[in-house]
Formats: structure tokens, sequence, C-alpha cells
């Protein structure tokens, strides 16, 4: 299903490629030459960040990341261009039909047109970049009986989707770093993807990340960007960050318990696929980590909170349309059918365009403590 989705997203953008050639050639008249130079260009970018993939297993790390920073950030600004396209589209159809019928509307191949929608779409992207660097936190409070009434209250900090690869932007990393300094949390969780293709080469954020040291310690689980890298690099990463992986494994605490699930895409390869009579009964609060923003049956009523990530919000609107058509649900707090509450996280990063629109990057803060009643609200 994923390979379809993937084939059927490629043919769009090539198709989106095709279109943007036609629409120059028409508009500018351009002969044989132009029209030709113009296809060379267009191939250049749409290959871009298929010949950075290539590249860098060539050994190339440097050049790997200049071409996978002009594609994505190309790939980003088409896909907005073309959602003025569209608009423009649905207009001319709407004047066509009820206002100018059976005449001649030439204001769409006017080449001030095209240069407005060219315009806009940096515009919107330019916006997108400096929202994508802007991380908001989101601060939960969950109260629970099985927590003892004098304990103190245990501050989570959830991250995701960070998706440090090839395209680290060194700016956004160290003020990621800083909100984690300022927060002071007990405790860290990643709900995947905290690694991607590339990220081998990107040891020295992860020794920045070692010297992070919250009191209970920093857990990550594996995405499905971990698996597409490789899990044992992505392994080797993600400890000499000083994460401890729960790969279908548990940690437990006073009065709460952390459950890490893999990424169905691991396929429990190098560990014991999870085994529902493994995990004991818990006298206690169980948060999970899982990447997907839906569990699977296995964890139907295993837990109270589950923390998940892998939408990005959508990342771009009206992306989250897509999104929520594959996978049910988009971001924010969700209910169980048990009495429970499931968190999806919009990603901390981005990837592949360094842009978001409509879909802020964000970092959530969960308070734990004792209360009458299992709760989670956001604050």
């Amino acid at each position: 299903m994923k390979a379809i989705f993937f084939s059927v997203i490629m043919i769009v953008y090539g198709l989106f490629h095709l279109a943007i050639w036609r629409r120059v050639r028409t508009i500018f008249s351009m002969g044989k030459t132009g029209s030709g130079m113009v296809l060379i260009v267009l191939l250049a970018l749409f290959f871009s960040v298929f010949l950075s993939h290539g590249v860098y297993r060539w050994g190339w790390f440097s050049a790997s990341q200049s071409l996978f920073r002009v594609g994505t950030v190309w790939l980003g600004c088409v896909f907005i261009f073309f959602q003025i396209e569209l608009l423009l589209i649905i207009l001319f159809f709407i004047q066509k039909l009820f206002y100018n019928r059976g005449k001649i509307i030439t204001w769409r191949q006017k080449p001030e047109v095209f240069y407005l929608s060219v315009a806009i779409a940096i515009l919107v992207s330019i916006y997108g970049f400096f929202e994508a660097g802007h991380l908001e936190v989101t601060r939960l409070a969950m109260t629970s009986p099985l927590r003892r009434s004098h304990s103190d209250p245990v501050k989570i900090m959830q991250i995701s989707d960070v998706h440090y690869g090839q395209f680290v932007i060194a700016s956004r990393h160290e003020n990621l770093l800083e909100i984690v300094r300022h927060e002071n949390p007990d405790m860290i969780v990643s709900t995947g993807d905290f690694i991607d293709f590339g990220g081998e080469n990107q040891a020295w954020i992860m020794d920045q990340w070692h010297a992070v040291q919250p009191p209970l310690g920093k857990f990550a689980v594996l995405g499905n960007h971990e698996s597409m890298t490789g899990i044992p690099v992505s392994l080797a990463l993600l400890e000499r960050g000083g994460f401890q992986v729960l790969r279908n494994d548990w940690v437990s605490f006073d009065g709460f318990t952390v459950l890490g699930v893999d990424d169905p895409s691991t396929h429990d390869v190098g560990v014991k696929p999870f085994d529902q009579s493994r995990f004991p009964h818990q006298d206690s609060t169980v948060v999970l980590l899982y990447h997907q923003p839906v569990w699977p049956e296995k964890l139907a009523g295993l837990f109270d909170l589950g923390l998940s990530g892998h939408t990005h919000g959508g990342q771009i609107f009206p992306f989250g349309v897509m999104v929520y058509w594959a996978n049910g649900v988009l971001s924010g707090l969700r209910t169980t059918p048990w009495g429970g509450w499931y968190y999806i996280n919009r990603g901390t990063g981005t990837w592949g365009p360094p842009i978001r629109v409509g879909a802020a990057p964000e970092i959530t803060v969960i308070t734990l403590n004792y209360g009458n009643y299992k709760k989670v609200s956001i604050e």
C-alpha cells in the first residue's frame, strides 16, 4: 500500500514538472532550443533528491547535501505553486461557465499571471521556512490515582520526527536544545524518525544530545525512517546520543511505566516481536511510545497515554488532507475506547522541504501527577 502511495506521489510530482514545462513554453513562445533547456533544468530539479542519495553512497557527503537541499526546497515551492495554479484553474472554469459562456478567455495565459503565481509561491515558501523554525510547546496535564499522593510531579518531554539526516539546519537544532534546557524535563522521549538517511554524518549532533542528561533518562523508539536508514546505524546513533532504545520493551518508575514498541516497518529485525502476554499487569500508569498515529490491535487496552508522531500534522497545507485520509487522524489529543488517551505530535522537525505551512513544529511536555481520577488534558 505504501509503495503504491509513494508511486502515485512520484507520478503526480513528475506531471507537475511536465505541466510547468508546457506552461512556460506556451506563455513565452519558446523555440526548440529554449524549451529543451527548460526541460533539462526541470529534469535536473526533479531527480536532484534521488541523485543526492546516489552521490551520498559514493561517499560525497557535501555534494549530496547540496543536491538534497536544492531538491527539497524545489519540492516545497512546486507543491505550493501548484496549489495556486489549481486555484486559478478553478477560477478560470467558474468564469467560463457562469460569466463568459462561449467567449475566449486569455488572462490565464498572460505572463503577468504566471509571474504572480511564482511570486506568491516564493513568498509562501519563505514564510513556511520561518514557520518551520518556530517551535511550539504543547503542554499536557495527566493525573492518575496509581501514583502515590506524595510523589513529585514528573515532567516528560516528547520530541518526534526530528529527521537528523542529510539536511540539518544548525540554528533549528540549537533552538531545540535551548528549549530542552529551558524546560528542564525529568525525562525526554523520542517517538521515532529521530534519525534519517545520512544521519551517520551528523555524529556531532548526537554528541550534543549525549550532554543532555535528564534525571530519569532519555528513551526512544524506532520509526519508519530509522528502518530506511538502517536499523544498526540508527541504533548506534541513538545510543551515541544517550538514548535508551525501547524495542518492544519497557522501563518502570515510581508509579508509571514507559513502554516502547517498534514501528511495523522494522519487521522486528533483531528483536523479539512484542508479546502482550509478556507485558506484566501494571499497577502503574503506562505511557506508550509508538511512532505510528494509530495503535495496533495488540496494544489495545495496555496503555493509559500513548505518544506518537509520523504525520507531521500534514507539514504543508493542504497535504494534511491526504495524511488524514491515509491515517484517519492528523494530530492532537484523542481518546481510546478503553478510557485512555493518545497524543499525536505534529513533529519537531521537517521531512523533505524544510518548510511548514499551517502545521507548526511541536514539542510536547506532559506533567504526570497524582489525582483521584485518570485524566489527560491540554493545558
